[in-house]
This record gives structure tokens, C-alpha cells and sequence, in this order.
């Protein structure tokens, strides 16, 4: 039971770390997750760029037959 300030304000500032605590923890979860979807975006954007058919312009709208 709360039977003094002094037992009021331990629990007011135990609650208060407790939810900038979990606040903490979401905001690095966030910044964990755009981080690895920025690295596939790269590994994505990369590989492509990587894998040019190496077709013209003026061949790229001709019909593609492999051999």
C-alpha cells in the first residue's frame, strides 16, 4: 500500500522507467527494422542493376528467343 509520499514517488518513478524503458526497446526495434529494409532494398536495387541482359534500347522491345 501507498502509505507516504515517499512510497507514492518510488512507485510513480519505477512506472515512469518502466514505460521509457518499453519505449526504448520499440524505437530500437523500429530503427533495427528500417535498417535491414534498407540493406535488401540495396541487395535488391543491386542485383538488378547487376543483370543487364546486355540488350540495346532498339533490341529491348524486339520479342527475346532463347537458343
Amino acid at each position: 500500500m501507498l502509505e507516504s509520499v515517499s512510497d507514492f514517488l518510488s512507485v510513480a518513478v519505477a512506472a515512469f522507467l518502466a514505460v521509457y524503458g518499453i519505449r526504448l526497446l520499440i524505437l530500437a526495434a523500429e530503427m533495427d527494422r528500417e535498417r535491414t529494409f534498407r540493406r535488401a532494398e540495396a541487395r535488391y536495387y543491386r542485383f538488378y542493376e547487376d543483370t543487364d541482359d546486355g540488350l540495346d534500347d532498339d533490341e529491348k522491345n524486339e520479342t527475346y528467343f532463347e537458343d
